[in-house]
């Protein structure tokens, strides 16, 4: 099996793009299709990417959201256009190691029950620098967290899978109408992958992914004096709406793959959405109230399997322990 397509989703990328484009087209093993699906660019960048593909002599298309989907949709719209059983999905602006499509085809051809196969991948600067990390150290992926295969564990404490770096079969998407607003699409598909038991980790650097400003997910790695800036400027509404996102985010797993899972499965998930919905629900409360629930939370040992930690835990127990000032509970 060497066929395979290319989903590749843009939103005023004329910086990166063509760098981009030019490392999928020089695989060893070209791709059969490529499709771009642009989110409404006002920087050319939809004419850059139509004039560069017109004489590759690969087949692709190009289509154009011009509402504003939003990344996940647009991602879902590319990936349905897209006309191959393997399937890879793309940023505009990282850049692919020469044999990636080789490596990963032959993971596939080896796990015939593989619905989607993420690899590891080098941290760089805006211009290709490497900043001396990998996406799995970065995010917290180890050899020994491979091979136990505990992926449902894992994605209910963060989501280890990037979009930069995955593939999938297209049977994956047969039950997946749209990504749920409180998804991103490469998170949420890994759980559909992880509900079918198909989900292949492959620990090769097989993309440079680039970390700039416009990232819609960075990983640059944080050191001490950055953690303390973001908590110095701490928006604790962005912090009670991740509450919200989080608690619905799980809960919808829990209402459309829940009867799925083992018995440990269901119990870790329903644990998770428990906490999620206790922290979202502590703005109801008085302080004492919203502490001694952070203080239970953290003992039960939830703070760990689904959040930061310590840093976390002592983040919520500072904001709960401060008065609210506004009648929708607002801190």
């Amino acid at each position: 099996m060497e066929n395979y397509s290319v989903a590749l989703c843009t939103y005023n990328g004329s910086k990166y793009v063509i760098e981009q484009l030019k490392s999928i087209i020089n695989q060893s093993i070209k791709p059969t299709q490529i499709v771009v699906s642009d989110d409404g660019s006002t920087d050319g960048t939809v004419d850059i990417v139509k004039e560069y593909l017109s004489d590759k002599g690969i087949d692709h298309i190009v289509t154009l959201n011009n509402s504003g989907k939003g990344v996940s949709n647009n991602f879902m719209n590319a990936l349905k256009l897209c006309s191959e059983e393997i399937i890879f999905t793309s940023d505009q602006d990282d850049y692919w190691m020469p044999h990636k499509a080789e490596i990963i085809l032959k993971v596939f051809n080896d796990n015939p029950k593989s619905l989607m196969v993420f690899s590891n991948g080098e941290l760089t600067d805006d211009k290709l620098n490497p900043l001396g990390h990998d996406i799995w150290s970065t995010i917290g992926i180890s050899e020994n967290k491979c091979t136990e295969g505990r992926w449902n564990e894992y994605l209910l404490n963060k989501c280890l899978i990037t979009g930069a770096a995955m593939s999938l079969r297209k049977s994956l998407l047969q039950d997946i109408p749209e990504i749920p607003q409180e998804w991103l699409h490469d998170g949420y598909l890994a759980w559909a992958a992880v509900i079918k038991n198909g989900l292949t980790p492959c620990n090769e650097k097989l993309i440079k992914y680039r970390q700039h400003e416009s990232n819609v997910v960075g990983l640059r790695p944080k050191n001490l004096i950055r953690r303390l800036l973001e908590w110095r400027g701490i928006d604790k509404k962005q912090i009670l709406n991740n509450r919200k996102i989080k608690y619905h985010r799980y809960l919808h797993i829990q209402e459309k793959w829940g009867d799925q899972m083992n018995v440990y499965q269901r119990r870790e998930l329903d644990n998770c959405v428990s906490f999620w919905k206790e922290l979202h629900n502590l703005k109801s409360h008085n302080a004492v109230k919203r502490a001694g629930i952070v203080l239970n939370l953290y003992f039960k040992g939830y703070y760990k399997k689904y959040y930061n930690g310590n840093k976390s835990f002592i983040r919520d127990l500072i904001i709960s322990l401060q008065k609210t000032t506004s009648k929708d509970g607002s801190l």
